[in-house]
């Protein structure tokens, strides 16, 4: 019997339904058990204690570079807007502390997301801020946080979680992955904080001209406001069915992740000089890093490329 294998056999690409459609929710009935002296906690991020309690925990054991010189800091209003969204879950925001003085010692959170998949609408969960104490990172609390989360998932009828990662993790469904590039901004600043070392033959003038950002944009771009936010849907919509992995909004969430707040999020459009339809638009959210190991700067700013709709 032949067993050649020709292109010709492969169906077009689709979403990939379980055959039971519902998991069985009888392997996430038991609570996961701790370590001794180890308690869970429901993390109230609508409290502001609580959200500077996780926002330091963060920035001292989240996510830094290979040297420790730059740590992400997720302000306590950075942490609210990402994770207290509309239709959130608080028992999505799980905390273990130690029994005996109530010290956080990891943490992972989740929000619910719909996304379509080809032409199929899945309720989903997108997993964020997994973090353990680096004394802790032997232990298996990996395994037991991520349990923890898909029970509560399961629990509220999602049977789909998305996570994302700086490593490809073997035996894991891999969706898609994505490449970070710098743009840099203010070059004699990154450079004195040794962000970059200069290449042979370029000099600090040669960068700083290389980067100039113009002092006026080409086409005028003003803040995204309230009253546009019906636009941006369809907007987004249409823009949105040239691929087949996105994120369905309701006008709320629409609302909620692009409407601009100081300090955290941007969100701009260029609109038609007549008609005054928008035409583009374009969004980046600021998020912080804290500097340990420099005398002059103990702080970078940064935006971070959010959703752009080119017209």
């Amino acid at each position: 019997m032949s067993t050649d294998f020709s292109l010709n056999d492969i169906s077009p690409n689709e979403y990939i339904e379980s055959p039971d459609t519902i998991i069985n929710t009888c392997k996430y009935e038991r609570e996961p058990k701790l370590l001794e002296n180890f308690i869970w906690d429901r993390l109230d991020l609508t409290v502001p204690d609580i959200q500077k309690e996780v926002s330091d925990f963060l920035v001292n054991y989240y996510v830094e570079d290979s040297e420790n010189t730059y740590r992400l800091y997720y302000s306590p209003q950075f942490l609210k807007w990402a994770l207290i969204v509309p239709g959130f879950y608080g028992e999505w925001f799980l905390g273990v502390r130690l029994e005996t003085n109530r010290k956080l010692v990891a943490c992972i959170m989740g929000t619910p997301i719909t996304v379509r998949i080809y032409n199929k609408e899945v309720k989903s969960a997108e997993i964020n801020f997994l973090c353990i104490h680096p004394k802790l990172r032997h232990h298996r609390l990996t395994s037991i946080l991520t349990y923890a989360i898909a029970r509560e998932i399961v629990l509220k009828e999602r049977y789909h979680s998305i996570y994302t990662g700086g490593k490809l993790l073997i035996g894991r469904p891999t969706l898609s992955i994505n490449q970070f590039y710098h743009r840099y901004l203010n070059v004699k600043k990154l450079y004195e904080m040794n962000f970059f070392s200069l290449k042979p033959q370029t000099t600090l003038s040669m960068m700083i001209k290389m980067y100039c950002v113009p002092e006026k944009t080409k086409y005028e771009w003003v803040p995204l406001i309230h009253e546009d936010l019906q636009q941006i849907m369809n907007l987004i919509q249409e823009y949105f069915r040239r691929f087949h992995i996105v994120p369905i909004w309701s006008i709320d969430e629409i609302a909620h992740y692009l409407l601009p707040k100081d300090e955290i999020l941007y969100t701009y459009v260029r609109k038609n000089s007549q008609t005054m339809e928008i035409t583009d638009m374009m969004s980046f959210y600021e998020l912080k890093s804290i500097i340990t190991k420099n005398c002059k700067y103990n702080e970078l700013r940064a935006a971070w490329t959010w959703y752009m709709i080119p017209g």
